[in-house]
């Protein structure tokens, strides 16, 4: 079971050992903070203070919202998944869940995480890009991509 908690504009989602942070960054935006077996740090690091903003947080049987201009997220009180949304009520990420947990934590040392974090597809979405491997195809879409740059001798 989850438990929620909401502060002067931020909002905690704990369940089992994760805790999420939702908190507005700016006009129209968001930021995500999670942490597995522990709480999260309060260091900002090299991100800017952002303006306060006018948040508003609801928490309700279903799902819990965060709102911030024009950009919403909810949190699924079944399975503690994201979806974001803009002023139209339209998506425009949605963690998928299935068979497997939208957010999988490897244990790296210490008290060291990776976070990976899976996302519904859009169907009408194509991604272009990753500098143009020498490949087959140009839509990317649908593939697994690799963040790491491979670096070639021609």
């Amino acid at each position: 079971m989850a438990y929620y908690e909401k502060t002067d504009d931020c909002l905690y989602c704990y369940k089992h050992a994760e805790v999420l942070k939702i908190s507005p960054w700016g006009e129209n935006s968001i930021r995500v903070q999670s942490r597995v077996m522990g709480e999260i740090e309060q260091n900002e690091y090299a991100l800017a203070n952002p303006e306060k903003t006018n948040v508003q947080i609801e928490i309700d049987e279903d799902k819990v919202i965060l709102k911030n201009g024009k950009i919403t997220v909810e949190v699924s009180t079944e399975n503690n998944c994201l979806k974001f949304l803009n002023q139209k009520g339209e998506i425009l990420l949605e963690e998928y869940y299935g068979a497997m947990p939208a957010r999988s934590y490897n244990h790296l040392s210490g008290n060291s995480f990776a976070l990976e974090v899976t996302f519904k597809a859009n169907k009408a979405e194509h991604i272009y890009g990753m500098g143009q491997y020498q490949q087959d195809f140009i839509d990317l879409f649908g593939n697994i991509l690799s963040p790491v740059i491979k670096i070639l001798k021609v």
